[in-house]
């Protein structure tokens, strides 16, 4: 039975502002899909923890899917992409594909592109990104060796939406 861990990442989350919606709907589909869930866990907006976390994930629980939730947006502390890139020892770079699906939520609204928003394209360089059909921030695919790590925004219903239309199929 293939094994997964979930992980939210927020101050938020950890800290009791929000509530951690996110695990509950994650734990139940992937148990659905066969997946045994062998870790959910929550993690600060800390560089360091966030890597030891995906590490605990991957080699302590011999995890096969990572399922990241949390830390995709344009705020300073939105560090989860740039914490997977530092993990997998990938450069940290703009997708131009992602850069073309927030490129195109800011025209569709009248706004153009800032640094900020520009950060939200930014992730590991094998990565692939998953459109979010609700928000800004894309999704994140990146497969490395026999290990799946997906990474998506942590708003539920940008998350669900995202899982519905472009994981779970």
């Amino acid at each position: 039975m293939p094994r997964a861990s979930v992980l939210a990442i927020g101050n938020e989350v950890v800290q009791g502002r929000v509530l951690n919606t996110n695990a509950q709907y994650l734990g139940r589909r992937l148990t659905l899909l066969g997946y045994d869930v062998v870790l959910s866990a929550s993690v600060p907006d800390r560089m360091e923890l966030i890597v030891e976390i995906l590490r605990i994930a991957t080699d302590r629980f011999s995890s096969d899917l990572i399922v990241t939730t949390g830390g995709l947006g344009p705020t300073y502390d939105d560090i989860t992409s740039e914490a997977l890139s530092k993990y997998l020892g990938e450069e940290h770079v703009v997708n131009e594909e992602a850069l073309e699906m927030v490129r195109q939520k800011y025209v569709a609204r009248g706004l153009g592109l800032t640094p900020e928003r520009i950060k939200m394209a930014m992730m590991p360089k094998s990565a692939k990104p998953i459109p979010n059909p609700i928000g800004t921030a894309p999704g994140i695919l990146v497969k490395k060796g026999n290990k799946l790590f997906v990474s998506l925004p942590g708003v539920p219903s940008e998350m669900q939406a995202i899982w519905e239309q472009s994981i779970e199929p």
